[in-house]
């Protein structure tokens, strides 16, 4: 175990539960007290639960970090007549929280603001959703780590109709963000320690490469306010600083699953992270050097401060739709990382099935390995997809094929991710066209391997019977002399008796019935042996009656 890692205990995570045990009491009511510290907010999401049952149970995937002990910072941005953003305050709200109050009460009438909040704690959402009277499914939306819960005891992960999506004054964000960072991790069961979120590790050839996959969430409130004002709420999670690592699965004599907290000594983003997506200027001028690309927080800080003014020429963004601007783009090019790191990751799997004139050197070992690896990259296409489509709800984006139209330019949203969807499902197609052909590779293997086993089984079958026929001959010939020379060993025969002595005919004719005798007595005790090749009496019995039998017959 490294110096900065600590080993804990907690609530079970992907563990088989037994469901022939109650889990709740029966008059018990789900309480919303995990998501909100004690206040006016808590009796609100308390009644909301009957209408969303969700609100009453927290993700038991972030178990090893609940609400009560996130750290959590805010940044306050605001913009000035002239649209030009000022970082106001940086908060720890966690340890202060105080002093997210104070800037919430005594911001001006008609202020812009927007209210970066990284991660989010029980007091960080009371006072967020008592300020701005938030539907507290916008909580829940950013909260949630989960793909999906199949038992009856666990919380409820079903979405909300597209109706109701596209018609509330928030939504949620699901992306991925490729990260390369250190210590080396063997282990494909890693979350993020500060928000629950899930690390997809990936391996080749039994080594573990680089990136990690991280799963990522950002939610957005936008809220008019007098004279003219507007206030923004983006939660987004923080870059990676401690990780999880959990044992796949807890032993009989463990209650709970153990993880042990590892610390980042380095991260950065997977080849440099995303490209800009601002175009440059036609004067060469010198352009500054990008978003630090470390968190969405830095991201979005770094373009509203440094290119709020940057904008598309045709149709731009205006007022609170700036921010949602760039939120937009850095979630966009995050997918076409993503979508193009995908791409090159089949592509890996394809080279060694290129321009073969043989399959001799595969196992079929390593293709189900292959297809197992295969499956994987299918299902997070899955979700890429999934993840996808609900971005298109939540952004009002129309589903259909990516079309360019002339007469919009690079702030062209809807092309960005119609265009990122078509491609998710076109590699998950490909996904599964390559499953199938390592399907056929490991038959083809196993086909070849089981003549391959065939071949030398019949060249062992053939040595065999060469061996036995030889072992034969051996015998024969063993018949033949043995009796000879126990019939001089018994009656003490003299020279006399050898090869042109002159009683050679009584070593003769004592020898040769004793020859015939040992071949015959060789000959019955075969009828013997039964299909076992054990010696049975009664087959002995029953091969010679019919051998008597056979006899009777020529003779007759």
């Amino acid at each position: 175990m490294p110096p900065s890692a600590t080993k804990r205990s907690h609530q079970p995570v992907d563990v088989e539960p037994d469901d022939t045990q109650p889990r709740f009491v029966k008059d018990e009511k789900p309480r919303g007290d995990w998501l909100c510290a004690e206040g006016p907010y808590q009796d609100y999401i308390n009644k909301l639960c009957g209408a969303n049952p969700a609100l009453g149970l927290a993700d038991p995937e972030n178990s090893a970090i609940p609400l009560s002990r996130r750290e959590v910072w805010v940044t306050l941005l605001r913009a000035d007549e002239s649209h030009r953003y000022h970082r106001i305050e940086d908060l720890d709200a966690s340890r202060k929280p105080d002093g997210l109050t104070r800037q919430l009460r005594d911001s001006p009438a008609g202020a812009k603001n927007v209210w970066i909040v990284e991660n989010i704690n029980r007091d960080v959402v009371a006072i967020l959703g008592e300020h701005f009277k938030m539907d507290p499914t916008f909580f829940l939306g950013y909260e949630r780590s989960s793909k999906w819960r199949r038992y009856a005891h666990e919380p409820n992960m079903a979405p909300v109709l597209p109706t109701l999506t596209s018609s509330v004054d928030f939504f949620s964000l699901k992306y991925f963000d490729l990260r390369d960072f250190g210590p080396g991790i063997e282990s494909y069961s890693v979350s993020c320690a500060d928000t629950g979120r899930h690390l997809y590790r990936t391996k080749w050839n039994d080594f573990w490469i680089s990136p990690s996959i991280v799963d990522r969430s950002c939610a957005v409130y936008r809220r008019k306010t007098e004279k003219g004002g507007w206030d923004i709420v983006l939660l987004c999670d923080p870059p990676l600083r401690h990780v999880h690592v959990w044992k796949p699965h807890p032993t009989p004599e463990e209650s709970e699953s153990q993880y042990q907290e590892v610390s980042i000594q380095w991260d950065r983003a997977f080849q440099g992270g995303y490209p800009d997506f601002l175009p440059l200027s036609d004067s060469l001028s010198v352009q500054t050097n990008g978003p630090p690309r470390d968190s969405l927080r830095e991201d979005i800080s770094y373009y509203l401060m440094n290119h709020a003014n940057s904008l598309p020429t045709r149709s731009p963004p205006a007022g609170m739709d700036i921010p949602l601007f760039f939120v937009r783009k850095v979630i966009a090019s995050h997918y076409m990382q993503i979508v193009n790191f995908t791409t090159s990751y089949l592509a890996q799997f394809e080279w060694p099935l290129l321009r073969r004139e043989s399959l001799e050197e595969f196992t079929t070992t390593w293709a189900q390995a292959r297809w197992s690896d295969i499956q994987g990259v299918s299902r997070r296409c899955t979700e890429y997809v999934a993840d996808l489509e609900s971005i298109f709800l939540s952004l009002n984006v129309p589903f259909g094929e990516p079309r360019i139209d002339p007469e919009r330019d690079w702030g062209n949203m809807d092309l960005d991710f119609q265009f990122l969807l078509h491609r998710a499902k076109a590699i998950k197609i490909r996904a599964n066209e390559l499953n199938n052909a390592f399907t056929g590779l490991t038959g083809i293997v196993a086909n070849a391997q089981a003549n391959r086993e065939a071949e030398r089984a019949l060249n062992e079958a053939k040595r065999s019977v060469r061996e036995a026929k030889n072992m034969k001959t051996l015998t024969l010939i063993a018949m033949i002399f043995i009796p000879l020379a126990f019939t001089c060993g018994l009656f003490s025969m003299s020279d006399n008796y050898i090869p042109g002595g002159g009683s050679f005919w009584v070593f003769f004719a004592v020898s040769v019935p004793l020859v015939l005798l040992v071949f015959s007595g060789a000959f019955l005790g075969e009828l013997g042996y039964d299909s076992d090749g054990e010696w049975v009496w009664k087959t002995f019995i029953d091969n010679l009656s019919v051998l008597v039998k056979r006899k009777r017959e020529r003779i007759s």
